[in-house]
């Protein structure tokens, strides 16, 4: 990985007070990888077409182009570790940043939550497109790379199981410090880290804690079945959207309500859990 050491990450002490910290959370926002209709191509749900064809790097992906899928690996696996950096530098500070009163206080522990989610989120979406499929047979293969300091380490990847168990306690830890009021759409909240905290355990096997965190998610009103016929056709305006990343308009003057790409993990819904 080619990060920034320690000495090289400057104005580490900038980040002292809950607007600052709140700014260079709206920055990993923006480097989160986005674009996951990439996916759905390589997955073959989109025909040959006319859009597809047009386009030579989606063309060449739809193709399984082996020098288009290393560069997307090389450029998928650089850029989630280069977020997880950053989220390093923000969790670093966290402690040092200073509050004046309650509402101070709270709003920083929002900052965190936050943050632990998006790394977990982050380890996730790794752990799906460079691990194997996790059963007893693969749990002990290869995982990701598990980085928490902000300085130079030469670190092997962890196990397939490490990786679960890392992750889930991001989750965990990400979900106490959520208030439960927040239901922002373009922020993480405690439901939709839940709803993250869901789709983990389904795909780490764990099936009886997903059914019971997705039934709490029913139960709490956090998913309206009664939108959900809705869901695709006004996903931004649509309650059965838990959590979905804002992106920047494609053209001057376009409307960003346009411009989604609602992956499995962007727009989280029951379907999805």
């Amino acid at each position: 990985m080619d990060l920034p050491i320690e000495d090289n990450i400057t104005g580490l002490d900038a980040i002292d007070n809950v607007e600052i910290a709140d700014e260079a959370l709206s920055g990993v926002y923006l480097a989160i990888p986005k674009r996951e209709i990439t996916f759905s191509i390589l997955a073959d749900d989109f025909y040959p077409n006319h859009n597809i064809s047009r386009d030579e790097n989606s063309y060449n992906l739809y193709k399984w182009n082996n020098t288009e899928l290393i560069r997307l690996s090389t450029e998928r696996w650089n850029t989630y570790y280069d977020v997880i950096s950053k989220l390093n530098v923000l969790l670093n500070r966290i402690p040092e940043v200073s509050v004046k009163n309650e509402k101070e206080a709270n709003h920083r522990n929002f900052i965190e939550a936050q943050a632990l989610g998006l790394k977990a989120y982050c380890y996730f979406m790794l752990i799906q497109l460079y691990a194997p499929a996790y059963d007893e047979n693969t749990k002990n293969e290869l995982g990701i790379i598990l980085k928490n300091k902000i300085d130079s380490e030469e670190l092997p990847r962890a196990s397939l199981e490490e990786s679960f168990i890392e992750t889930e306690k991001l989750l965990n830890k990400s979900i106490a410090l959520f208030d439960g009021k927040s239901k922002e759409g373009f922020r993480l909240s405690k439901r939709s880290t839940k709803a993250i905290l869901a789709k983990l355990y389904l795909t780490w096997g764990k099936y009886n804690q997903a059914i019971s965190i997705c039934n709490d998610l029913i139960k709490n009103g956090d998913i309206n079945q009664e939108s959900y016929e809705t869901c695709w056709f006004s996903p931004d305006e649509n309650t059965e959207n838990l959590f979905a990343f804002e992106r920047i308009p494609l053209k001057e003057g376009e409307d960003n309500k346009s411009t989604f790409f609602f992956s499995e993990l962007e727009n989280i819904s029951k379907k999805q859990m």
